[in-house]
């Protein structure tokens, strides 16, 4: 008979088998609790805060210093303009008015001075009192020198004041041109106007200029006369005291009249867009009210939110990541320049549509001009730590 053999069968304990299990998977459970640790503590460090910002307009008004009517505007709304250009006038007809009225009035002094002029020389002659004559006619020379200056002041301010409005008025014919809106001829008319005034102003410069050095001489020869003879000082009130002071009055009417020309004239104060145009020509508008409205074309700051109780995590200085909402994915790095000292609520369009009024502290981040992000674009704000 053959003999059978029987292998037995051993079971291993429950217990053991978990153990085994255990020492399998422990290594694959601590890495995976390393990794998740390590990336809990990343995000700690670097992305402390994430808040919302938007690019701050950055705008301008532009008013008269003085106190009259729109005359003209030379730009239209969402026009570019450049720093320095003209963007409207004030009307100058009255300070033109009152110019005229100056020189008409120098006028008739020096007829009377003249017609005063001939009278005492005949009474000198009869008198024979030949110094004072000599008094007198250094005193008239420094009126008249006087006079003639104060008439080419107030022609030059004319001629001037005309120059602007023309200038104006030609960059503006020259932008409608190339839109084709301008004719040829027109352009033609306002550059030849232009042109022939400006060799007015320049050969009325000079003039003036000779006119004020003869006035000076006049006043230096007097000087000169009275040192030589002191005799004759007691008869200076015989002399023309009057016509000296009618002259000083029209001085200082021409000198006020050519300060308020040169207010006329409003400018940009940068590179901007119109905005808004607050008046319009013909509009009597006060000193310092709002004609224009210009705003920046490129934002240079962002202005965000942050939330009382993560103010803590916001420093001077401090790098932050900006992510366009116009352009994912584009990265623009920003620094913190401002920090608010005040809780304010935050405007609608910050608290993203929560119908709990929600408050934080504003803060401000500065751009480059050369990024040229345009005023109102939104982003989203990363504040970072050990990031340079």
């Amino acid at each position: 008979m053959a003999e059978t053999t029987t292998v037995s069968q051993f079971k291993i304990p429950t217990r053991y088998r978990v153990k085994r299990y255990l020492l399998a998977f422990i290594p694959g459970l601590v890495w995976l609790t390393a990794v998740c640790i390590a990336v809990l503590l990343y995000s700690r460090q670097t992305a402390v805060l994430v808040v919302r910002g938007f690019a701050s307009e950055l705008s301008y008004t532009v008013a008269a210093e003085t106190a009259g009517k729109l005359g003209s505007l030379h730009v239209s709304l969402n026009e570019h303009i450049k720093k320095g250009s003209i963007v409207a006038a004030l009307d100058d007809s009255e300070l033109l008015l009152a110019l005229a009225e100056a020189k008409a009035e120098l006028g008739r002094i020096n007829a009377e001075l003249a017609r005063e002029d001939t009278v005492r020389a005949l009474r000198m002659t009869e008198l024979k009192t030949e110094g004072l004559s000599e008094l007198r006619r250094f005193v008239r020379d420094q009126h008249v020198a006087h006079i003639s200056y104060l008439r080419g002041v107030a022609d030059l301010a004319e001629d001037k004041a005309k120059l602007k409005g023309l200038d104006a008025r030609l960059k503006r014919t020259e932008g409608l041109e190339t839109q084709a809106v301008a004719t040829g001829r027109t352009l033609d008319k306002d550059r030849s106007a232009f042109e022939a005034i400006k060799k007015r102003i320049e050969k009325s410069e000079a003039l003036v200029a000779t006119m004020h050095l003869r006035w000076l001489q006049a006043q230096k020869d007097y000087e000169e006369f009275l040192e030589k003879n002191s005799n004759d000082a007691p008869e200076r009130q015989l002399l023309l005291e009057p016509f000296r002071y009618a002259i000083e009055v029209q001085q200082a009417r021409i000198e006020q009249a050519n300060l308020s020309l040169s207010k006329l004239v409003l400018r940009s104060p940068v590179d901007a867009v119109v905005a808004s145009i607050l008046r319009r020509p013909g509009e009597v508008v006060a000193a310092g009210q709002p004609i224009l409205r210009l705003i920046q074309p490129a934002a240079l700051e962002i202005l965000a939110y942050v939330p009382e109780e993560r103010l803590l995590e916001v420093e001077m200085d401090q790098i932050v990541r900006l992510e366009r909402t116009a352009a994912p994915g584009q990265v623009i790095k920003g620094r913190v320049q401002q920090l608010g000292t005040e809780l304010v609520q935050l405007p609608a369009r910050a608290s993203l549509g929560s119908r709990v009024p929600l408050r934080g502290f504003p803060i401000h981040i500065s751009l480059s001009a050369e990024l040229k992000i345009r005023p109102g674009e939104s982003f989203t704000i990363k504040f970072l730590k050990n990031d340079n």
